[in-house]
């Protein structure tokens, strides 16, 4: 067929349609009419769901890979005279694998700790007035 044919078909089909108008039956009708009258469509709670189960999911990410603050333990307070006086070793000669200086580091740490207890000693007695 032509393209002229097709525009002639077109024309025919239009003059004797043009004022048809098909009225549904009985059926389609009641249909029609039950489905306007009866429940509302349920609304999805579909996309709220999963917005939440999303924040849910990030939150708890977040609290798990986050560091967080550091608890603190239950320990004895300590002294504050220990606090202040820290023991430090003393000089020791290089050759730490004899026996002579490992005496020699024996004896001045206790040397450091005599003197760091006098200290703490001398600074805890109450000053006379």
């Amino acid at each position: 067929m032509s393209m002229q044919q097709d525009k002639e078909m077109d024309g025919l089909f239009r003059s004797k349609l043009e004022g048809f108008e098909a009225e549904p039956s009985a059926a389609v009708w009641a249909g029609i009419s039950a489905g306007l009258q009866g429940k509302p469509a349920r609304k999805s709670y579909g996309p709220f769901l999963r917005i939440a189960a999303s924040v849910v999911l990030l939150i708890s990410a977040g609290l798990l890979f986050l560091p967080g603050k550091e608890t603190k333990t239950s320990r004895a307070k300590p002294n504050k005279l220990a606090q202040n006086n820290v023991v430090k070793p003393g000089f020791v000669a290089a050759k730490q694998n004899t026996v002579g200086n490992q005496l020699v580091k024996k004896n001045s740490q206790q040397q450091i700790i005599k003197k760091t207890a006098r200290a703490a000693n001398s600074s805890a007695a109450p000053a006379k007035s």
